[in-house]
C-alpha cells in the first residue's frame, strides 16, 4: 500500500530539503553501483535477486527524483508567481507522485543495508582485506 505523505515548511528551507533528497538519491545511487559491480553471474538464484532489487531501488530513486522535481518547480513558482500564469516553453512537467509503502520502503532499506554489506565484504575479499 501506498500513502502519500505532507507537512509544511518555511519557503527559504524548501532549497535545503531538496539537497538533502538528492543526497539521499546519491548516497541509494553508490549502494546500488557498488552492488551492481559484485553481482555474480554464476549464482543465478542471487542473481535474479540482486537485479530484482536493484530495479525496485531505481525506481524508488526516480519517484524520489520526480519529486523533487515538483517541489523545485512548486518553489519557483512561489518566488515567481507571475511566471505560473504563463509556463514557459519546454517547462517540465513531472508525473505525480505514486504514494509510499512505509512497511515496503523499510524492508527494503532494511535489504538494501544486508546487500550494501555484502557488496562491501565481497569487494574487502576481492581486494585482499
Amino acid at each position: 500500500m501506498k500513502v502519500t505523505m505532507q507537512y509544511t515548511i518555511d519557503l527559504n528551507e524548501v532549497p535545503l530539503r531538496l539537497n538533502d533528497m538528492m543526497q539521499d538519491c546519491t548516497t541509494h545511487l553508490e549502494t546500488i553501483t557498488k552492488l551492481a559491480t559484485v553481482i555474480d553471474a554464476l549464482n543465478p538464484d542471487k542473481f535474479i535477486t540482486h537485479i530484482d532489487f536493484i530495479r525496485k531501488k531505481l525506481f524508488e530513486v526516480d519517484t524520489q527524483l520526480s519529486e523533487c522535481g515538483e517541489l523545485m518547480q512548486g518553489y519557483k513558482n512561489a518566488l515567481n508567481p507571475d511566471e505560473l500564469a504563463s509556463p514557459a516553453e519546454g517547462t517540465a512537467q513531472y508525473p505525480s507522485m505514486p504514494n509510499v509503502d512505509l512497511e515496503a520502503l523499510q524492508g527494503l532499506q532494511k535489504q538494501l543495508e544486508g546487500m550494501q554489506k555484502e557488496a562491501e565484504e565481497t569487494t574487502d575479499d576481492s581486494q585482499g582485506g
